[in-house]
């Protein structure tokens, strides 16, 4: 990317004084992709500490910027870790099974005039589809 612009221009000097950044931000990521695809019992301490560090490459990449994107690594992936200390293709099966009964609901429930009527029904649905248990969390 730096090879873009010829050293002198500020464009190219911003890249040199940036691209570390996003380098560091993108190790992280990798770090945490490769402890969530491990079929091997997780140590939920040291989920913790992947996403701090992930959490941190992001505040020092794009300061002041929201994190919501990484919601479901960060609340549901870690809770999932933290209650059964498994992660890779049992929680990416589970999830990938939530998902598709909630694209079925909301297919059945588009035609619903009221938002908020759907909202509450497809809620509902929803929580009669969920185990016992995960249902009380």
């Amino acid at each position: 990317m730096l090879g873009m612009y010829p050293s002198e221009h500020k464009l190219h000097q911003w890249l040199r004084e940036e691209s570390h950044k996003w380098e560091a931000l993108a190790e992280r990521l990798f770090e945490v992709a490769c402890f969530l695809k491990s079929q091997k019992k997780r140590d939920p301490a040291k989920c913790n500490d992947k996403m701090y560090a992930l959490w941190r490459a992001w505040e020092y990449a794009f300061p002041g910027k929201s994190f919501n994107k990484f919601h479901g690594i960060f609340c549901t992936i870690r809770h999932f870790i933290h209650e059964y200390e498994m992660s890779g293709w049992i929680s990416k099966e589970s999830n990938e099974t939530f998902n598709g009964t909630l694209v079925k609901v909301k297919a059945l429930l588009r035609c619903m005039p009221g938002t908020i009527q759907r909202v509450e029904l497809t809620n509902a649905r929803i929580q009669e589809n969920l185990k016992g248990g995960l249902l009380d969390e």
